[in-house]
């Protein structure tokens, strides 16, 4: 159990303010804790602030709601190796602790080593204790928890990409039973990861894409189109709108919007954003606003406000957080347009508030103020500020996946406003946008380099048996009709007399009546 000293009880009222500023705190930010504190737990009738584990640069801090700086972890909590760490709320009393684990000397070559672990934490006023340990492969890399803080998912990475062995995966943790509940290989080096505001879907950030997978169980479904590479994502908890740091722009996919373009509109274009903001850094942190009125860009020493309902950047007005050799800024408290924002920068854990400006637009009606939505942890990369560029590498032999298939309304690209997304390059368009509903369904893929001629399927659920083949078009493109109902095993070919080195060497695939699917890829490399 935790030792729980006395509680720490926290003046009220006028009293309270004149207290917050004799400690030298700004009006802001006295207001903020006010409202910390009048969140908490209480004992005798007054009101005790809650403590809160944030992660930044693999150091794990403290704040007790009311403190203008940030404090280290409880002791027993910084013993972990150096490396990505993550802490996700989960309730009042809990929090999971994301980090790589210590792994034994010897055991590093281990095919089913263990380079990762989820951390079950009970928090107290002071303290915190560890309690189940979810070991997972792969190191991680990025972390999110479902809103109702029952799944937890994390992306982790095992080797250097591109190079022999590596593989990557994203995990699902069960937190209330502390054990591993699903894991799905990841086909490229992955560089963030959501929620959406049900829980009931993840996005996560490849190159030159946005690949989503159903929640429960975890399988890849549609993805939207989005250039370069695409880090910290967070999902907006008043409406269907994604935003995702690409270097140093923000990129906003709006679902009403791409459902009410046609398709022509779609496929002459290679980004599906809607809205595309540049910033003057490198974007490391993306965090809406609780009404989702706003959000946050973070990154490079700088934070700047987004105005979700044109696209604008809004600077604030008060310079009184000081970025001078700040690595990373945590927000802390963030209600909405027009209120106090509150952030920790790093590594030196000073915590400051300023006024956040007004948006353009009332937040989404499901998610005002009085309402308290329900939060969406987005859990950026960690580091470095900007991923690195990486070439995607293939996907290892995997078990049969599900796609849980398109959304009701079919996303597709809208020309956005006021800032214009990518014009269209020359090119095939290897990361075709979810069907639409005119067209028949499909499977689609792409070959990575040249040799493979043709793509064969086998099946269904017999893998001698050839069902169906196409050839592979000259870009390196491949496509044909779905076939019937089953599992397929999907392997692509040469001139069938001389054996091409093409990784993986085969993909399976379950067929669903009605549900195409994208993203079946192979590369062909070099010969040794």
């Amino acid at each position: 159990m935790i030792h729980r000293p006395p509680a720490r009880r926290l003046p009220t009222g006028g009293l309270a303010a004149l207290g917050f500023k004799a400690a030298g705190l700004t009006a802001a930010l006295a207001t903020a804790c006010l409202a910390a504190a009048a969140a908490g737990a209480t004992e005798g009738g007054l009101p005790i602030a809650p403590l809160r584990l944030l992660a930044s640069g693999g150091v794990l801090f403290s704040w007790d709601g009311v403190s203008t700086d940030l404090r280290p972890a409880p002791a027993g909590l910084a013993s972990g190796p150096l490396g990505f760490r993550s802490v996700l709320p989960i309730d009042a009393g809990r929090a999971l602790l994301v980090e790589p684990a210590a792994v034994p000397a010897g055991k590093q070559k281990e095919k089913k080593t263990r380079e990762g672990e989820a951390v079950v934490l009970g928090l107290g006023e002071t303290g915190a204790e560890r309690g189940p340990v979810v070991p997972f492969e792969g190191l991680p890399s990025a972390a999110a928890v479902s809103p109702d803080g029952r799944r937890a998912y994390v992306l982790a990475w095992r080797g250097d990409p591109g190079g022999p062995g590596a593989r990557g995966w994203l995990h699902a943790i069960d937190v209330d039973r502390g054990a591993l509940a699903d894991s799905s290989l990841l086909s490229s080096p992955a560089f963030g990861l959501a929620t959406d505001a049900a829980g009931t879907r993840l996005y996560v950030g490849l190159r030159d894409r946005i690949q989503t997978y159903g929640a429960e169980p975890v399988r890849v479904s549609w993805q939207y189109r989005s250039p370069g590479v695409n880090g910290p994502i967070a999902v907006s908890p008043g409406a269907d709108l994604l935003a995702v740091g690409r270097g140093s722009e923000v990129a906003l996919f709006d679902a009403a919007r791409l459902a009410a373009t046609g398709a022509e509109a779609r496929h002459s274009r290679k980004d599906d954003a809607t809205t595309v903001a540049a910033v003057p850094f490198a974007v490391t942190r993306l965090t809406w606003a609780e009404d989702g009125s706003l959000l946050a860009a973070i990154g490079d020493g700088g934070l700047v406000f987004i105005d979700p309902g044109n696209g604008a950047l809004l600077w604030p007005a008060s310079t009184s957080i000081d970025f001078t050799n700040a690595t990373d800024a945590l927000v802390l408290e963030f209600p909405g347009s027009n209120h106090d924002l509150v952030v920790a920068v790093a590594p030196r854990g000073s915590v400051s508030a300023l006024r956040a400006p007004a948006a353009s637009a009332p937040a989404p009606a499901a998610a005002r103020l009085d309402e308290k939505p329900a939060a969406v942890e987005a859990i950026a990369v960690g580091a470095p500020a900007a991923p690195p560029v990486a070439e995607p590498v293939p996907e290892p032999v995997a078990a049969a996946e599900t796609p849980s298939g398109p959304p009701a309304h079919d996303p597709a690209p809208e020309p956005p406003t006021p800032t214009p997304a990518a014009d269209p390059q020359p090119g095939a368009d290897q990361e075709a946008a979810p069907q639409e509903e005119s067209e028949p369904p499909r499977l689609r893929g792409h070959v990575n380099g040249r040799g493979a001629k043709t793509i064969v399927l086998y099946g269904p659920n017999n893998i001698l048996k050839e069902a169906t083949r196409t050839t592979v078009q000259e870009d390196g493109t491949w496509s044909l009709d779905l076939p019937a109902p089953g599992n397929y095993r999907i392997v692509a070919i040469g001139d069938g007399s001389t054996p091409i080195p093409v990784v993986p060497s085969f993909r399976t695939v379950t067929v669903r009546p009605g549900i195409g699917e994208s993203g079946i890829d192979f590369e062909v490399r070099p010969a040794p």
